[in-house]
């Protein structure tokens, strides 16, 4: 089980959310709970809830962190997402 949930943890880093260099475009911050609480668990893919919300200035730009603990494995992890507005139409 262990190692199922090492390589899920694996995958998650390298979909969009799972790291700063590939964050999830969110259109405005009042979104940022309701996206990371949709992804599930990186871990076991249970419910997870909000440990905290920083908006941080890294090397890939400025991001939104979201640190995110599992409510079934207690597995801390951290969702990357960044504030994208929509274009407007020509």
């Amino acid at each position: 089980m262990r190692k199922l949930a090492d390589a899920r943890e694996k995958l998650f880093r390298l979909e969009p959310g799972g790291s700063p260099e590939r964050p999830l475009e969110i259109p405005t911050a009042s979104v940022v709970e309701s996206r990371a609480r949709a992804l599930g668990c990186a871990r076991c893919g249970g419910e997870t809830k909000l440990e905290d919300h920083a908006a941080l200035v890294v090397e890939a730009g400025a991001r939104r962190r979201a640190r995110m603990r599992c409510r079934a494995c207690r597995a801390d992890f951290d969702v990357w997402l960044a504030i994208v507005e929509p274009a407007l139409p020509s």
